[in-house]
């Protein structure tokens, strides 16, 4: 989508290896009556994991929508500018349009 040997616009940080590491570690020293609290976020980190960045960025981008109280595919222009804004301005204008395009469940 951002052409080839393209970054996309917004780069996605991952920290659920250390947040999952961290887990494993209090897993190892953990009562039984902590476990299952334990396992269960070893659970979600692990499934946040498994995400793409396509994904990460996707569901960031929505949630942006979200926030501004715009929906994907109602009103692009909308869409764009809170993006933009959502990362003060930084983006350019092309770059928001990729990956609210890239968002939109219709496109």
């Amino acid at each position: 989508m951002f052409g080839p040997g393209k970054e996309p616009p917004l780069t996605v940080l991952r920290e659920a290896d250390v947040i999952a590491a961290a887990i494993q570690h209090a897993l190892a020293e953990a009562s039984p009556q902590e476990r299952p609290g334990l396992e269960h976020a070893a659970q979600l980190v692990a499934e946040e994991q498994r995400l793409t960045d396509t994904e990460v960025r996707t569901r960031w981008v929505r949630n942006v929508l979200s926030e501004a109280g715009i929906t994907p595919g109602a009103n692009h222009v909308a869409a764009v500018k809170a993006v933009r804004e959502a990362v003060g301005g930084s983006m350019r204008l092309r770059d928001a349009n990729e990956i609210v395009s890239e968002a939109d469940p219709n496109a």
